[in-house]
């Protein structure tokens, strides 16, 4: 996160991400801990279960 805001002017932005869940998670908090709205913060889930109907 110390990177991010070292690179970014505001957390006024769009931010965009995916990759393992432990991953988003992280990303998705500390997102929310630094005051990013949830309407800033988009992912997407990859799950290959779901992909093939094996729910």
């Amino acid at each position: 996160m110390e990177w991010l805001q070292s690179i970014l002017p505001d957390k006024d932005a769009n931010f965009y991400f995916c990759g393992p869940i432990s991953f988003m998670k992280a990303i998705n908090n500390a997102l929310k801990q630094w005051g990013v709205p949830k309407n800033n913060i988009h992912y997407e889930v990859f799950n290959p279960i779901a992909i093939l109907g094996e729910e």
